[in-house]
């Protein structure tokens, strides 16, 4: 359709809503696509000066929570904009919004820096223990843009809750200013680097010793001729 290849061309998705309609299903789809999708967006509410002034501020609040609902982590402190027509300067903002969120998708962040922040995360705030043993998160960085995208290495992965997988999530959104931005984070646990060197270990012993079989197979022969 033509609203899906607009998506597909666009790199930063703006919704436009009426601020006096009810939000509706197909409102809240292409939401949800534009965050499938990796695509930063931000709300532009229409008719604004329509909406009772002791209204407004409930009702953007409101229009926020409905959102982050629907596509999670991605639209927690999701740009909301409000515009009418009685005011062509209430536009002003959209142009340095999607500017602003397109930077931040493209944005790099160095290995060092999320580093020094994730060590002084957990200095201040440790995972809880499970079964009496750490589980740490050791090591950050970010594997890719657009969406941004970051892999962090934690002992014992699977023991890690899922309260303090959202801790570090939101902690990292509010950092390195990540909100209207959907952004993946990955935990994962490092392979054990031993038990490759084991496996090698004994399939080399295997080796050398069927070699060594094959040298007194031939010794035999050649003493028995």
């Amino acid at each position: 359709s033509e609203d899906a290849l607009e998506f597909g061309l666009s790199k930063v998705d703006v919704q436009k809503l009426p601020a006096r309609k009810i939000i509706t299903h197909n409102d809240l789809r292409i939401a949800e696509y534009a965050s499938e999708n990796g695509r930063p967006l931000f709300i532009l509410l229409n008719k604004w000066d329509l909406v009772p002034k002791e209204a407004r501020h409930g009702l953007k609040d409101a229009c926020g929570l409905v959102f982050y609902d629907v596509i999670s982590h991605s639209a927690k402190g999701i740009p909301i904009l409000t515009t009418n027509s009685l005011e062509p300067s209430s536009l002003r903002e959209v142009i340095p919004t999607a500017l602003s969120l397109f930077r931040k998708w493209n944005e790099r962040i160095s290995t060092s820096k999320l580093n020094r922040w994730l060590q002084a995360l957990v200095a201040f705030k440790p995972p809880p223990l499970k079964g009496g043993k750490a589980i740490m998160p050791k090591f950050i960085s970010q594997v890719s843009t657009r969406p941004p995208t970051f892999s962090i290495n934690v002992s014992r992965r699977n023991s890690m809750s899922q309260s303090y997988e959202k801790f570090i999530i939101n902690a990292l959104r509010s950092e390195f200013d990540l909100y209207g931005v959907p952004f993946r984070v990955l935990f994962r646990e490092p392979s054990n680097p031993y038990i490759n060197k084991n496996r090698n270990s004994r399939s080399g012993n295997k080796s050398k010793n069927k070699r060594n079989l094959l040298k007194v197979r031939k010794g035999r022969r050649f003493s028995s001729s």
